[in-house]
């Protein structure tokens, strides 16, 4: 009972790095996610938002949108039961420890990446951070080092706030800024219902298999399969 406050500490700054520093959220405490409004990249004032359903017939909306629902879906599954998964290996204090090192991790990358995320192919850096958190949960699954296991905690929360962050980023420079909001707006709904579901389902993996191994492998699989579908960015029409 005594380790209960450093778990507590973890959640609630895990709690607010997500909110606090995700340029892509509705809490953000950042600009990240409006539009640019740079002549290069300013629409028509006049430019036609786009339909519902012609976005979810668009291939350029689907590049974005199913690679992070993929992604968020694995990383808000595993954040759910990276307590329970990190216990039986680490005891709850180490386990506290693990959640209080994936959230610096994050807070971290989200305030250096900001510094020339600018500079960068935006699906080239979403890529590498879906691959960075496949590598880490792959490392959790098969160490035994304490050591290695925070390592790995530190390595898969680099990449917890930019997740969301990044496809506002893409939808910036990809879409006009008429079309800013619609397509942001459809990307959040799907992402959203689609990590709805990652609790739940690595819940129902770890009781029918026994152990977190497969619920891990489902986790790893989801973020590559990401990484490969957002650097193919369709032609435009």
């Amino acid at each position: 009972p005594h380790n209960v406050p450093h778990v507590l500490l973890g959640a609630g700054l895990l709690w607010f790095g997500w909110f606090g520093f995700n340029g892509g959220s509705a809490l953000g405490a950042n600009t990240t996610a409006a539009p640019s409004t740079s002549p290069a990249k300013r629409a028509e004032p006049n430019a036609p938002a786009p339909r519902t359903r012609q976005l979810l017939s668009s291939l350029q909306f689907w590049s974005i949108a199913a690679p992070f629902a993929l992604g968020l879906l694995a990383q808000v599954g595993f954040l759910t039961h990276q307590i329970p998964f990190l216990e039986p290996r680490l005891g709850i204090a180490g386990a506290g420890v693990a959640v209080a090192l994936t959230t610096t991790g994050a807070l971290v990358a989200r305030i250096g990446f900001g510094f020339f995320i600018d500079q960068v192919n935006q699906r080239h850096a979403a890529s590498f951070s879906l691959s960075s958190q496949a590598l880490a949960l792959t490392l959790l699954l098969f160490v035994e080092s304490p050591l290695a296991m925070y390592g790995a905690c530190v390595l898969f929360g680099c990449s917890v706030g930019n997740l969301i962050m990044f496809p506002a980023l893409i939808i910036q420079r990809e879409y006009p800024a008429a079309m800013f909001a619609t397509v942001v707006g459809m990307v959040t709904a799907t992402t959203q219902v689609a990590f709805a579901f990652g609790p739940s389902l690595l819940g129902v993996l770890r009781d029918i298999c026994g152990d977190y191994s497969s619920a891990l492998v489902s986790c790893i699989a989801a973020e590559l399969i990401g990484a490969i579908i957002v650097l193919r960015r369709p032609a435009p029409p």
